[in-house]
Protein backbone atom coordinates (compact mmCIF):
# COMPACT_ATOMS: atom_id res chain seq x y z
CA UNK A 1 0.00 0.00 0.00
CA UNK A 2 2.77 2.57 0.69
CA UNK A 3 3.98 2.15 -2.91
CA UNK A 4 0.49 2.83 -4.30
CA UNK A 5 0.16 5.92 -2.14
CA UNK A 6 3.61 7.11 -3.17
CA UNK A 7 2.64 6.80 -6.84
CA UNK A 8 -0.49 8.78 -6.12
CA UNK A 9 1.54 11.61 -4.56
CA UNK A 10 4.30 11.47 -7.19
CA UNK A 11 2.66 10.17 -10.38
CA UNK A 12 5.33 11.58 -12.70
CA UNK A 13 7.97 9.05 -11.59
CA UNK A 14 6.52 5.94 -13.24
CA UNK A 15 5.32 5.08 -16.72
CA UNK A 16 2.01 3.39 -17.47
CA UNK A 17 2.53 -0.38 -17.79
CA UNK A 18 0.24 -2.89 -19.51
CA UNK A 19 0.65 -5.37 -16.66
CA UNK A 20 -0.60 -2.77 -14.20
CA UNK A 21 -3.66 -2.04 -16.34
CA UNK A 22 -4.48 -5.72 -16.85
CA UNK A 23 -4.16 -6.42 -13.13
CA UNK A 24 -6.38 -3.50 -12.16
CA UNK A 25 -9.01 -4.29 -14.82
CA UNK A 26 -9.26 -7.87 -13.60
CA UNK A 27 -9.82 -6.64 -10.03
CA UNK A 28 -12.44 -4.04 -11.00
CA UNK A 29 -14.40 -6.47 -13.21
CA UNK A 30 -14.53 -8.99 -10.38
CA UNK A 31 -15.55 -6.29 -7.89
CA UNK A 32 -18.31 -5.02 -10.18
CA UNK A 33 -19.68 -8.54 -10.56
CA UNK A 34 -19.53 -9.14 -6.79
CA UNK A 35 -21.41 -5.91 -6.04
CA UNK A 36 -24.14 -6.70 -8.57
CA UNK A 37 -24.61 -10.28 -7.35
CA UNK A 38 -24.72 -9.78 -3.56
CA UNK A 39 -25.59 -6.91 -1.26
CA UNK A 40 -23.28 -8.46 1.34
CA UNK A 41 -20.21 -8.16 -0.86
CA UNK A 42 -17.06 -6.95 0.90
CA UNK A 43 -16.35 -4.51 -1.95
CA UNK A 44 -16.71 -1.01 -0.54
CA UNK A 45 -17.02 0.76 -3.90
CA UNK A 46 -20.39 1.33 -5.53
CA UNK A 47 -21.29 0.24 -9.06
CA UNK A 48 -20.99 3.82 -10.28
CA UNK A 49 -17.49 4.15 -8.82
CA UNK A 50 -16.41 0.85 -10.38
CA UNK A 51 -17.80 2.00 -13.73
CA UNK A 52 -15.69 5.15 -13.51
CA UNK A 53 -12.64 3.02 -12.69
CA UNK A 54 -13.18 0.95 -15.85
CA UNK A 55 -13.44 4.13 -17.90
CA UNK A 56 -10.15 5.36 -16.43
CA UNK A 57 -8.50 2.01 -17.21
CA UNK A 58 -9.69 2.19 -20.82
CA UNK A 59 -8.25 5.70 -21.10
CA UNK A 60 -4.96 4.59 -19.54
CA UNK A 61 -4.38 2.06 -22.34
CA UNK A 62 -3.69 4.97 -24.68
CA UNK A 63 -0.63 5.91 -22.61
CA UNK A 64 1.22 2.59 -22.44
CA UNK A 65 4.96 3.12 -21.74
CA UNK A 66 4.40 6.86 -21.42
CA UNK A 67 4.50 9.34 -18.57
CA UNK A 68 0.94 10.45 -17.83
CA UNK A 69 0.83 11.89 -14.28
CA UNK A 70 -2.94 12.41 -14.24
CA UNK A 71 -3.71 8.90 -15.42
CA UNK A 72 -1.11 7.34 -13.11
CA UNK A 73 -2.55 9.24 -10.14
CA UNK A 74 -6.04 7.91 -10.92
CA UNK A 75 -4.74 4.36 -11.32
CA UNK A 76 -2.81 4.63 -8.05
CA UNK A 77 -5.98 5.65 -6.21
CA UNK A 78 -7.75 2.58 -7.53
CA UNK A 79 -4.84 0.29 -6.63
CA UNK A 80 -4.67 1.78 -3.14
CA UNK A 81 -8.39 1.15 -2.71
CA UNK A 82 -7.93 -2.46 -3.81
CA UNK A 83 -5.05 -3.05 -1.40
CA UNK A 84 -6.97 -1.38 1.42
CA UNK A 85 -9.88 -3.74 0.74
CA UNK A 86 -7.59 -6.75 0.87
CA UNK A 87 -5.99 -5.56 4.09
CA UNK A 88 -9.33 -5.09 5.87
CA UNK A 89 -10.65 -8.49 4.80
CA UNK A 90 -7.46 -10.55 5.31
CA UNK A 91 -7.08 -11.41 1.64
CA UNK A 92 -5.32 -14.74 1.09
CA UNK A 93 -5.63 -15.85 4.72
CA UNK A 94 -7.52 -18.97 5.90
CA UNK A 95 -9.85 -16.78 7.98
CA UNK A 96 -10.49 -14.19 5.24
CA UNK A 97 -13.79 -12.30 5.40
CA UNK A 98 -15.97 -13.41 2.47
CA UNK A 99 -19.14 -11.48 3.38
CA UNK A 100 -19.67 -8.01 4.77
CA UNK A 101 -21.67 -9.36 7.71
CA UNK A 102 -19.05 -12.00 8.56
CA UNK A 103 -17.10 -11.26 11.74
CA UNK A 104 -13.47 -12.30 11.90
CA UNK A 105 -12.89 -11.29 15.51
CA UNK A 106 -14.76 -12.79 18.44
CA UNK A 107 -17.19 -10.56 20.35
CA UNK A 108 -16.11 -9.45 23.80
CA UNK A 109 -18.44 -10.29 26.74
CA UNK A 110 -19.53 -6.65 26.98
CA UNK A 111 -19.92 -5.92 23.26
CA UNK A 112 -23.58 -6.92 23.14
CA UNK A 113 -24.68 -5.79 26.56
CA UNK A 114 -27.40 -3.14 26.83
CA UNK A 115 -28.51 -1.02 29.77
CA UNK A 116 -31.45 -1.91 32.00
CA UNK A 117 -33.19 1.28 30.84
CA UNK A 118 -32.97 0.04 27.27
CA UNK A 119 -34.41 -3.34 28.26
CA UNK A 120 -37.31 -1.71 30.11
CA UNK A 121 -38.21 0.82 27.42
CA UNK A 122 -37.90 -1.54 24.46
CA UNK A 123 -41.18 -3.47 25.13
CA UNK A 124 -42.99 -0.19 25.79
CA UNK A 125 -41.86 1.06 22.37
CA UNK A 126 -42.90 -2.21 20.68
CA UNK A 127 -39.27 -3.42 20.51
CA UNK A 128 -38.40 -0.76 17.92
CA UNK A 129 -35.14 0.15 19.76
CA UNK A 130 -34.07 -3.51 19.73
CA UNK A 131 -34.83 -3.75 16.01
CA UNK A 132 -32.75 -0.67 15.19
CA UNK A 133 -29.95 -1.83 17.46
CA UNK A 134 -29.66 -5.05 15.46
CA UNK A 135 -29.54 -3.01 12.25
CA UNK A 136 -26.67 -0.93 13.63
CA UNK A 137 -24.81 -4.07 14.70
CA UNK A 138 -25.20 -5.58 11.24
CA UNK A 139 -23.94 -2.32 9.70
CA UNK A 140 -20.71 -2.25 11.67
CA UNK A 141 -18.98 -5.64 11.81
CA UNK A 142 -15.49 -5.76 13.31
CA UNK A 143 -15.65 -1.93 13.50
CA UNK A 144 -15.74 -1.70 9.70
CA UNK A 145 -18.40 0.58 8.27
CA UNK A 146 -19.16 0.82 4.55
CA UNK A 147 -20.30 4.11 3.04
CA UNK A 148 -22.79 2.36 0.77
CA UNK A 149 -24.37 0.62 3.77
CA UNK A 150 -24.63 3.90 5.66
CA UNK A 151 -26.36 5.52 2.68
CA UNK A 152 -28.78 2.60 2.30
CA UNK A 153 -29.64 2.56 5.99
CA UNK A 154 -30.10 6.33 6.03
CA UNK A 155 -32.56 6.11 3.14
CA UNK A 156 -34.44 3.32 4.92
CA UNK A 157 -34.69 5.36 8.12
CA UNK A 158 -35.87 8.40 6.17
CA UNK A 159 -38.63 6.36 4.57
CA UNK A 160 -39.63 5.00 7.97
CA UNK A 161 -39.78 8.48 9.51
CA UNK A 162 -41.75 9.85 6.56
CA UNK A 163 -44.25 7.04 7.09
CA UNK A 164 -44.41 8.01 10.77
CA UNK A 165 -45.22 11.60 9.82
CA UNK A 166 -47.92 10.45 7.38
CA UNK A 167 -49.60 8.17 9.91
CA UNK A 168 -49.43 10.87 12.58
CA UNK A 169 -51.14 13.29 10.19
CA UNK A 170 -54.00 10.87 9.66
CA UNK A 171 -54.41 10.29 13.40
CA UNK A 172 -54.24 14.03 14.05
CA UNK A 173 -57.10 14.73 11.64
CA UNK A 174 -59.17 11.91 13.14
CA UNK A 175 -58.52 13.11 16.70
CA UNK A 176 -59.48 16.70 15.85
CA UNK A 177 -62.71 15.54 14.23
CA UNK A 178 -63.53 13.25 17.18
CA UNK A 179 -62.85 15.95 19.78
CA UNK A 180 -65.17 18.39 18.05
CA UNK A 181 -68.12 16.00 18.13
CA UNK A 182 -67.99 15.04 21.81
CA UNK A 183 -69.32 16.86 24.84
CA UNK A 184 -67.06 19.26 26.73
CA UNK A 185 -65.07 17.63 29.52
CA UNK A 186 -65.94 14.08 28.56
CA UNK A 187 -63.41 11.29 28.72
CA UNK A 188 -63.55 10.90 24.93
CA UNK A 189 -62.75 14.59 24.41
CA UNK A 190 -59.86 14.49 26.86
CA UNK A 191 -58.52 11.36 25.13
CA UNK A 192 -58.85 13.19 21.83
CA UNK A 193 -56.78 16.10 23.14
CA UNK A 194 -54.10 13.69 24.34
CA UNK A 195 -54.09 12.00 20.93
CA UNK A 196 -53.79 15.41 19.23
CA UNK A 197 -50.79 16.32 21.38
CA UNK A 198 -49.07 12.98 20.76
CA UNK A 199 -49.75 13.11 17.00
CA UNK A 200 -48.40 16.64 16.78
CA UNK A 201 -45.33 15.57 18.73
CA UNK A 202 -44.80 12.60 16.41
CA UNK A 203 -45.04 14.87 13.35
CA UNK A 204 -42.53 17.36 14.77
CA UNK A 205 -40.14 14.60 15.86
CA UNK A 206 -40.37 12.85 12.48
CA UNK A 207 -39.67 16.05 10.55
CA UNK A 208 -36.71 16.88 12.78
CA UNK A 209 -35.22 13.39 12.32
CA UNK A 210 -35.67 13.45 8.54
CA UNK A 211 -34.11 16.89 8.24
CA UNK A 212 -31.23 16.06 10.58
CA UNK A 213 -30.53 12.79 8.79
CA UNK A 214 -30.33 14.57 5.43
CA UNK A 215 -27.95 17.20 6.79
CA UNK A 216 -25.70 14.67 8.51
CA UNK A 217 -25.75 12.19 5.63
CA UNK A 218 -22.70 13.64 3.88
CA UNK A 219 -20.68 13.76 7.10
CA UNK A 220 -21.65 10.15 7.88
CA UNK A 221 -20.36 9.01 4.51
CA UNK A 222 -17.07 10.87 4.94
CA UNK A 223 -16.43 9.27 8.33
CA UNK A 224 -17.31 5.75 7.19
CA UNK A 225 -14.29 3.46 6.93
CA UNK A 226 -15.42 2.30 3.51
CA UNK A 227 -15.91 5.84 2.18
CA UNK A 228 -14.62 6.53 -1.27
CA UNK A 229 -10.86 7.07 -1.44
CA UNK A 230 -11.56 9.72 -4.05
CA UNK A 231 -13.36 11.86 -1.44
CA UNK A 232 -10.61 11.40 1.12
CA UNK A 233 -7.86 12.58 -1.24
CA UNK A 234 -9.68 15.34 -3.12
Amino acid sequence: MPLRYHCFLFPNTRKIEQELINNLRDTVVYARHAVSMSKYSTVESTEDQLKVMLEVISTAEKYINELAPGVMSALSKSMYLRDHHRFLNFHGQPFARLRRDQAVYEDTPTSRQVSYTFKLLSPVLFFAPQFHLEILRDMCVDKILYASVVAETSESLNDEWKGLVLNANVLLNASVALSGRTSVGSVVQISGYVAIAMSAGSIILGLILVRRNKIKKKDQLKHAVGASFFEKTS
